[in-house]
């Protein structure tokens, strides 16, 4: 015995499908508050000019060994070791290349370098941020996730 209605519902089904599909990939939002791999900081991730900004909003050591406000102590450039690490900006003005991925400079205070380096916001969620020396030879990355 067939079943007209299922047979039809089944079939209105598989359109819808095939059409949602078919309609582009949407990208998804990088704008937020995220915890680095390691927990030792966040990175509120704002939209900013003509791409994405990444601010340094907490650290769960905050003050050095004397119990002072951490600085940017490693940075190359000797006026800019005083900036304070909470606030500081840590890239600015990403630039989308792909849906979920940006391109530009990233300053890594861990060692006080600026690198070429790409965020890469990935289906599972999380971002995928990387840094590269030497026209992409030397690379390494960090795995960031949302948080509060």
């Amino acid at each position: 015995m067939r079943r007209p209605c299922l047979n039809a519902f089944v079939l209105l089904l598989a359109g819808f499908f095939s059409i949602l599909a078919s309609l582009p990939a949407r990208a998804a939002d990088p704008v937020g508050l995220w915890l680095t791999a390691d927990g030792e900081a966040k990175i509120r991730i704002t939209r900013c000019e003509k791409g994405l900004c990444g601010t340094i909003t907490w650290l769960k050591e905050p003050n050095d060994t004397d119990g002072k406000p951490k600085r940017d102590r490693e940075n190359v450039d000797q006026e800019l070791k005083k900036r304070p690490m909470l606030g500081l900006e840590i890239f600015h003005n990403l630039q989308q290349t792909a849906p979920n991925k940006y391109q530009g400079s990233l300053y890594n205070p861990d060692d006080g370098r600026t690198y070429d380096g790409t965020l890469e916001l990935g289906s599972d969620g999380l971002i995928k941020m990387k840094g590269c020396v030497f026209g992409g030879v030397i690379c390494d990355d960090d795995v960031w996730s949302p948080t509060k």
